[in-house]
């Protein structure tokens, strides 16, 4: 297991590195292309209430699909660490007036009292970051196991999926007990099924 997680470790830099070094121009572009496959995706499917993280570290920009989510009447939720219970995750509201601060791992997140937190069952569709994927929609997120443990205890209502630049695919990482399979990873060039 140990090798496993050294591997995993180093793939992640690797990923992550990469997804950082694409220029601002082509970042832009591969950004919209994104937001309008997933918009377009989600479009036929009865959904209200959306979660979504707040980019951070050259992921995937989500303040484009916000605004057009808003745009739609859409209820969007981003994630916040539970401050009480280590590796958990609760849900709150997101609005343009929510006031965000930074977290323990320097993302931004709603500054909200315990009482606004949601759990993931009121979800219908939750976005997911990836660092990297293989084609079996294996995903390697940070490394904090946070999207792994929320995915395990989701409701069978809640589609997760998964967002990633074409070049974050790497069929190398090893997988581990507790890697998930997302149902739909959704690329510039691909939605994987």
């Amino acid at each position: 297991m140990h090798k496993k997680i050294l591997q995993r470790i180093k793939i992640r830099n690797k990923y992550k590195k990469l997804r950082k070094n694409i220029s601002i121009i082509n970042k832009n572009i591969l950004d919209n292309i994104i937001t309008n496959k997933i918009l377009n995706f989600i479009s036929f499917k009865k959904n209200q209430n959306i979660g979504l993280f707040i980019s951070s570290l050259g992921e995937i920009n989500t303040n484009l699909l916000i605004n057009k989510l808003w745009l739609q009447n859409k209820i969007v939720y981003v994630p916040i660490i539970d401050p009480f219970f280590e590796g958990k995750l609760f849900f709150s509201k997101y609005t343009s007036n929510t006031i965000l601060k930074f977290n323990k791992f320097n993302i931004l997140e709603p500054n909200i009292q315990k009482e606004s937190l949601f759990l993931i069952d009121i979800l219908d569709i939750i976005i997911i970051p990836i660092v990297s994927f293989n084609s079996d929609r294996y995903r390697l997120g940070m490394g904090g196991g946070y999207y792994d443990r929320l995915l395990i205890n989701k409701s069978n209502n809640i589609l997760p999926i998964g967002i990633a630049y074409d070049c974050q695919l790497n069929n190398e990482f090893p997988i581990c007990n507790w890697d998930i399979s997302l149902p739909v990873i959704i690329t510039q060039s691909k939605i994987w099924l």
